[in-house]
């Protein structure tokens, strides 16, 4: 967390370093003109400018102020705008939105009528709202339509009695769809950034779980002497059926009712036989050459 005091006011101001370090009603904020950034409705320039306004909890003021004031301000906004830098990485010739929440920074989004929880992390969800999840968010990326983000929050949020969500319906999922429509859209677009983060965590970094460190990524590598078709796959989809073939955890309802860590765990698991296997076989190989 930045400290920034003004000397002027004497006032102290805190604005967050990271987007984990954002509170909820920030973290939309942010995400928003991020949203508008990406969009190219805002320079990047007046993107940092907004975000330092919404971080501090700052307000443009109501007197008017003189040319030198504005200058005064502008120039002390731009400065402290810079600090905003540390929301991206460079990648290329672009910024990429530095993701680093290890949970769902957005547990519940409030909506005109009521508010709706979400998952406390991704693994805790059933891995069949993962898989919905997923494909709404694999469409998204290749379509743009903002309207499947709200079906990407309605599989995981709903309506809630004592913190405990209510089972999910194809007829509540519409009505949470319909509800979120009601919302500020930077708390869908920050659900978006948080749920891309994840992604890219699983795809390519180390996790730790339970004190251990886990490799998911293994599991999105293909075999070097794996020879694709020209067909599409159904990516998790298809881990769904095959996990339902052999009876593990039940018919296909019952795999997509576990929660998604017990099934990425098993993806793993069957991964690394499969790579110790490869590994033991090319070592004896390599012994019978020499």
């Amino acid at each position: 967390m930045h400290t920034i005091d003004i000397i002027e006011t004497q006032s102290t101001y805190f604005l967050p370093e990271k987007l984990s370090e954002c509170s909820p009603k920030q973290l939309a904020s942010v995400a928003y003109y991020i949203f508008l950034y990406q969009a190219e409705q805002l320079t990047y320039k007046e993107f940092k400018s907004q975000c330092v306004y919404a971080l501090l909890g700052m307000k443009k003021s109501k007197r008017q102020l003189t040319e030198a004031e504005i200058d005064h301000i502008d120039a002390n906004v731009y400065q402290i705008s810079h600090l905003i830098d540390g929301f991206f990485k460079i990648e290329g010739n672009s910024r990429q939105t530095l993701s680093d929440f290890t949970e769902n920074p957005l547990p519940y989004i409030p909506t005109t009528f009521q508010n709706f929880k979400g998952p406390k992390d991704i693994f805790y969800t059933t891995f069949g709202e993962y898989v919905l999840a997923l494909d709404a968010f694999g469409t998204y990326q290749r379509t743009g339509d903002i309207d499947i983000l709200y079906d990407l929050l309605a599989y995981f949020y709903r309506p809630h009695f004592f913190g405990q969500r209510l089972p999910k319906s194809e007829r509540l999922h519409k009505y949470i769809k319909k509800q979120l429509k009601s919302t500020y859209f930077g708390y869908i677009y920050g659900f978006y950034i948080y749920f891309s983060g994840f992604q890219d965590r699983m795809a390519n970094q180390r996790i730790y779980w339970e004190g251990q460190e886990i490799d998911f990524s293994v599991l999105f590598k293909t075999d070097k002497n794996h020879i694709p078709s020209k067909l599409n796959g159904l990516g998790m989809k298809s881990q769904a059926y095959v996990l339902a073939e052999s009876g593990v955890f039940g018919d296909l309802k019952k795999v997509n009712n576990t929660p998604t860590i017990e099934i990425i765990l098993r993806m793993y698991d069957i991964k690394k036989r499969d790579l110790d296997q490869q590994a033991y076989i090319e070592s004896q190989e390599k012994k019978h050459k020499s």
